[in-house]
């Protein structure tokens, strides 16, 4: 996992690294700057560095002085005096060492370094401190940046990116590679920040102390977590060994969203899957996924489930609950619903269980994951979908702080809260997901997980690395408009 922080927090570890550390700013800059350079290696042509006034902008400087001294064709653009020592200080060595220096005033003299057609340009303008929306000509700048065919490079974070939401301040500059230092930053993976980001490269220019309190338990998943999660599949090992999980999902109306989920649990590793649902999508179940062991001695969910002892001895026998998933409207979830909790084992509400958890006022328990997407998240929150939009994270941590439950936001960037207190990034995956039965087939996924004995809020990590990492394998064979949950599934 990769730590992930927000402004200030970016902030106090540069500082951190400074002061107690004992690492001078000249250094980490130096160290900044070689990171970029790393990646602008292999460029043939003119590179242009846009520098801003402050520490951004010392990057910049130094990044341009490293690039003229291997020779290559650079030239560093400034916007104005340096306003930091360390800017000035860059500056200075580069004057001295002959660095070419272009000092911009007005939009004609902007014009004239663009029409050179830079085969690359650096985007040292502003950093994670900006506070106000980018006008003038440092807008014309990125806008003139954007509308260029050459590489382009963002040092730290794209100018004009909010660090801590991802919004556009203004104007922002579109980069085909985002090198930042030390962490990732929040602003990278909320969109719209994480397509102006393009692929992420984080390095290392400095070192905290032993024991460093960072300001957030944040973190980005990678597909290597995975390994340290997941549990040992032992050669002297039997079904019993990898859980019992009850899948309460389907309708005559969503056969399909049953038949996913169900077969997810077992790709995930469950040892016993016990599936409740109409007589109708037990059918299917029998056709396709005969491994699942199927309760279906009714037609439709019409009020006697609720009242059955059967269904009290299926959550007595299982480990791990799953409820929702292609259930449809009914007025008999909210009381399946509320006897899975009295059980207090792990259980995951999805669909359109969380349509019946919003109508109802059924207490959580800590073991309690919510999976909703973000109009499912509007109706559980009473929230409008442009104010979840604006800000996910702290919308997320919140609710899951209030609730005491792990929650599942899902979307192209997934945001997995743990209580509020850890919060989980998950950028895997590629918009093939984005069809109807992508999410059931998650809940499936976390289904295994818990089966196998993971803690709820490692199975929700677990679950939708899995996901997205199916779904980039099935793209290496489908195209994204032809990807089926299914395939995923398969490519698992």
């Amino acid at each position: 996992m990769i730590r992930v922080l927000i402004s200030k927090g970016a902030k106090l570890l540069d500082s951190h690294m400074i002061y107690d550390a004992e690492i001078p700013s000249m250094v980490l800059m130096e160290n900044a700057a070689a990171a970029v350079c790393s990646q602008l290696s292999n460029i043939e042509g003119r590179i242009v560095v846009l520098c801003g006034q402050g520490n951004n902008g010392g990057d910049g400087l130094a990044v341009a002085r490293k690039l003229f001294v291997d020779g290559k064709d650079v030239a560093a653009v400034l916007f104005g005096a340096t306003n930091t020592n360390d800017a000035r200080l860059n500056l200075s060595i580069a004057k001295k060492l002959g660095v070419p220096i272009e000092f911009i005033n007005t939009a004609d003299e902007l014009q004239r370094i663009f029409d050179q057609k830079p085969a690359a340009i650096v985007d040292a303008l502003f950093g994670i401190g900006l506070s106000r929306d980018i006008g003038g000509i440092y807008a014309e700048a990125i806008e003139s940046a954007n509308n260029c065919t050459a590489i382009k490079i963002a040092v730290d974070i794209p100018s004009g990116i909010n660090a801590d939401t991802g919004a556009v301040m203004g104007a922002a500059f579109k980069a085909d590679i985002t090198i930042t230092f030390q962490t990732a930053k929040r602003g990278h993976l909320l969109f719209p920040g994480r397509e102006y980001a393009g692929e992420l490269v984080i390095s290392k220019i400095g070192e905290a102390v032993k024991g460093y309190s960072y300001e957030s338990d944040e973190y980005l998943l990678e597909e290597a977590d995975l390994t340290k999660l997941l549990p040992e599949r032992k050669a002297n090992s039997h079904k019993g060994n990898y859980g019992k999980a009850l899948l309460i999902a389907g309708s005559n109306e969503y056969v399909g969203a049953c038949v996913m989920a169900a077969k997810a649990c077992l790709r995930a590793g469950a040892g016993l899957l016990k599936v409740v649902t109409p007589k109708k999508v037990a059918q299917v179940l029998y056709n396709s996924l005969p491994e699942a062991i199927v309760f279906s001695e009714f037609d439709e969910w019409d009020g006697a489930l609720s009242h059955s002892k059967e269904l009290e001895k299926l959550l007595d026998w299982a480990d791990c609950i799953a409820i929702g998933s292609g259930m449809g409207e009914n007025e008999e979830i909210p009381s399946i619903i509320k006897m899975a909790l009295q059980t207090n084992k792990p259980i995951i509400i999805d669909a359109d269980g969380l349509n019946a958890l919003a109508k109802s006022k059924l207490t959580l328990h800590k073991n309690t994951m919510l999976t909703p997407h973000i109009g499912e998240f509007s109706r559980l929150t009473n929230r409008q979908k442009e104010d979840i939009s604006a800000a996910p994270v702290n919308m997320a941590q919140d609710f899951a702080k209030v609730k005491g439950v792990v929650l599942l936001l899902k979307g192209a960037t997934t945001i997995i809260s743990a209580y509020g207190e850890r919060t989980y990034y998950d950028i895997s995956g590629n918009a093939g997901l984005a069809t109807g039965g992508s999410g059931d087939v998650l809940t499936g996924l976390i289904l295994g997980m818990l089966a196998q004995g993971l803690p709820i809020e490692n199975a929700a990590c677990c679950g939708t690395l899995l996901l997205g990492i199916g779904a980039d394998r099935a793209a290496k064979h489908i195209s994204l408009r032809g990807i089926l949950p299914t395939d995923v599934i398969e490519a698992i």
